[in-house]
């Protein structure tokens, strides 16, 4: 393209001007493909800052939530402000870590309007608090079985207000209104089970949704610590299982109600399941930066959050550089009482005390 060419003609006006088109020439075409070069780089640099104020946006809101007793950043001098004291001993909140909760429903179909007939909200079958050291660059996942027992909020269909009651936490979504309300019922209790812990977010996920993540990373390899042909044939002790499609939601969700504790067992899969998720979630989104946007749009009507797209963008972007190891997932103790052929669970306060100073606060 630097050769000098002579004029190429593309016409003539009856004036006798000539309107030529020149090829490349030398210092000239070299100028002209730097500035084009200049151009394309200003272009890429512009886009690079619009995705980083996404990110940065969606950073400094989580970290500076309404909800939260200080306004500053991680930085702040929050230990001053948060403070539990148990057994005579004052302990202070970390200000670098970062809540997000966690609901499973166990629903299909969309999540895309209130749901009047209170028929069909679902229950909560799976809660997780994500808990992100931004200092440590840690995950902590940590589990609240179905069946705890706490003060329900109850509302009817049209969303009167009814009192409180003693009951298990997977019924609160139910008791709101199957959509925002709901996310913010199942969260208000949680943050009462965890005291001043703060939580800056929550997303509640129905059973689609749960396939449709599992599958749009490339599907997620478990290998299986014990029998679970029951669920499916090749759930073999040992086997390393490549899940996608249907046979993700056979291993997460599937459990026989008629053995008392099911519920529990079906938690040691799920962390099975998730400890391999991560793993597997971290490589796709670093072979493919885009992925979370695509993922965020796939699921968007299968999802119900409190949280804006940035704070999402954020979040998938920042959990790729965190570690997740079995020893980082932990489901609250308790003990199983039968309530008229229902299982209750009721923690260990005491369990629950030094699981939240260990993980949350420092003397």
């Amino acid at each position: 393209p630097w050769e000098s060419r002579a004029p190429v003609c593309l016409g003539e006006t009856n004036v006798r001007k000539r309107v030529c088109a020149y090829g490349l020439k030398g210092g000239k075409g070299r100028r002209t493909v730097l500035k084009m070069m200049a151009a394309i780089l200003l272009l890429v640099a512009i886009l690079a800052g619009a995705v980083y104020s996404i990110w940065w946006s969606g950073r400094s809101s989580l970290l500076k939530d309404s909800n939260n007793p200080w306004s500053g950043s991680i930085n702040s001098d929050a230990d001053e402000i948060v403070a539990e004291e148990i057994d005579g001993v004052t302990y202070y909140y970390q200000p670098d870590i970062l809540n997000i909760l966690c609901v499973g429903i166990d629903k299909e179909g969309e999540l895309t309007g209130i749901d009047y007939s209170g028929n069909s909200r679902g229950q909560s079958d799976a809660i997780f608090l994500v808990s992100l050291d931004l200092k440590k660059k840690d995950i902590r996942l940590i589990t609240v079985p179905r069946d705890t027992v706490v003060n329900l909020e109850m509302y009817d269909v049209l969303g009167n207000y009814m009192g409180r009651t003693e009951g298990q936490i997977a019924l609160q979504y139910a008791y709101g209104d199957g959509m925002q309300q709901s996310g913010e019922l199942v969260t208000a209790r949680v943050s009462e089970i965890f005291g001043t812990i703060l939580i800056s977010g929550y997303a509640v996920l129905d059973l689609e949704c749960i396939q449709i993540l599992n599958d749009m990373i490339g599907g997620v390899d478990v290998t299986m610590d014990q029998d679970y042909t029951m669920l499916d044939e090749a759930f073999v002790e040992g086997e390393t299982v490549h899940l996608t499609g249907e046979q993700t939601m056979h291993f997460v969700r599937n459990r026989d109600t008629e053995i008392p504790a099911s519920a529990y067992t079906r938690l040691d899969r799920q962390k099975l399941y998730l400890e391999a998720f991560v793993k597997q979630a971290k490589c796709a989104v670093k072979e493919n930066i885009g992925l979370p946007v695509k993922i965020l749009e796939e699921i968007r009507n299968y999802m119900v959050t409190d949280m804006s797209a940035s704070q999402i963008l954020y979040l998938a972007t920042e959990v790729v550089n965190y570690d997740l190891s079995g020893d980082g997932i932990y489901i609250l103790q308790g003990d199983i009482v039968d309530n008229n052929g229902y299982e209750w669970y009721y923690l260990n306060q005491d369990a629950l005390n030094d699981l939240k100073i260990r993980l949350f606060y420092t003397k």
